[in-house]
């Protein structure tokens, strides 16, 4: 079905806009068929990244399912255009092949700003595994619609086709310059504790900054990174081993030992528990919160009772604003919160609202967070 006739001046406010980019019009019927119950989702076909990025600036879309099997096509590019033109839009990456044949690709593609990944069956497989499947995709689109709806100009309500004089008002105001923010000083205690968060682009901002980090800092780092089910224990791996450091992916009643980083697993909060001789991970299976599991904000919360003013926050590159609520009261105890910058980050979003909340003791580019943090645990402030 052709977008001008999916949003039109009678459309239901209510209904997800979605474009499937794919060559294929076999797994675009597939797509059709599996999402035909759902009769708020309409969906519509590009058949090439290129038209697809002109055709998603022109218009209010909630989410764009991309085809990642097809080589000849640039997806990744794709990608990075359409989060450059809303960084609040959706992305889910498909296949018709299994997860294990695309690993790389959907490490690509969750670095780049995609949020999800699903194998498509064959209309073959037997009916329980296709009602599941069609269940789980379904939710995964309205809940991340409903998500995308809530943020910011960008999150614009779906409508007929925007005017070209309202597109470049509108372009003006996503281009608009953050507010000023103001920067607190440094509260003079020596951290006990890192804890990190980071969404879109922190994969490859984490690998990034451990890179550039003396393993002389002898506290443990706790990170919650927003990731595909499946990616966080390869995320950490890929920082054991292109690092000095070395990261573990969370587990239930582990140790946090100093100089060793851990990464909170997908589909669970991790939070942090006092222990002898040594606090200890918890992982709570409770449900999301700022549209995020694992989010940053419970993991926070619960060093303050550990750590006390010992901490120090780090917020990285992502999209919307988990991790806000948890920084400030990180500072409320005592503690100490730095931010990606702007220019760096791939969205700034979660730092941003650190930034313009005030909690920030810095501001500084990826390059500079080690030396930044180095610095702090030496308590040369």
């Amino acid at each position: 079905m052709k977008i001008s006739s999916l949003i039109s001046k009678n459309s239901d406010p209510n209904d997800i806009h979605v474009m499937v980019i794919t060559s294929s019009d076999e797994t675009y019927a597939c797509i059709e068929t599996y999402l035909s119950d759902e009769s708020k989702i309409k969906i519509f076909h590009q058949k090439g990244g290129i038209q697809a990025v002109t055709t998603f600036r022109h218009h209010g879309l909630d989410a764009v399912i991309i085809d990642i099997s097809e080589t000849e096509e640039n997806w990744p590019v794709t990608i990075t255009r359409l989060i450059k033109i809303d960084e609040h839009v959706k992305i889910i990456m498909v296949s018709t092949d299994q997860l294990d044949q695309h690993r790389g690709a959907i490490e690509t593609g969750l670095d780049r700003g995609a949020i999800d990944y699903f194998s498509i069956p064959t209309r073959f497989e037997d009916q329980q595994t296709l009602s599941l499947f069609k269940g789980e995709f379904a939710t995964t689109i309205k809940t991340q619609s409903v998500e995308r709806r809530a943020h910011g100009p960008t999150g614009k309500p779906l409508g007929p086709p925007i005017k070209r004089d309202e597109r470049r008002r509108l372009a003006r105001l996503e281009a608009a310059e953050p507010i000023p923010v103001t920067i607190r000083p440094y509260k003079n205690v020596q951290p006990e504790i890192i804890a990190i968060a980071s969404s879109t682009g922190g994969p490859r901002a984490l690998n990034e900054f451990f890179g550039g980090l003396s393993r002389k800092i002898n506290c443990p780092i706790i990170i919650t990174q927003h990731m595909l089910k499946g990616f966080t224990s390869s995320l950490a791996d890929g920082i054991s081993k292109t690092t000095d450091w070395d990261c573990l992916e969370g587990v239930d009643g582990m140790e946090l030992q100093p100089g060793c980083a851990y990464m909170a697993p997908s589909d669970y909060h991790m939070i942090v528990e006092a222990g002898s001789p040594h606090p200890r991970i918890r992982l709570l299976d409770t449900e999301p919160e700022n549209f995020c599991k694992p989010s940053a904000d419970p993991m926070f919360r619960s060093i303050i009772k550990v750590y006390g003013e010992n901490i120090l926050c780090l917020v990285l590159t992502g999209m919307g604003t988990d991790g806000l609520a948890g920084a400030r009261h990180i500072v409320d105890a005592g503690g100490n919160v730095i931010a990606q910058d702007q220019e760096t980050s791939v969205v700034w979003g979660m730092p941003r609202a650190v930034a313009e909340a005030g909690l920030c003791a810095a501001i500084k580019p990826l390059d500079a967070l080690p030396s930044e943090v180095m610095r702090v645990v030496a308590g040369n402030f």
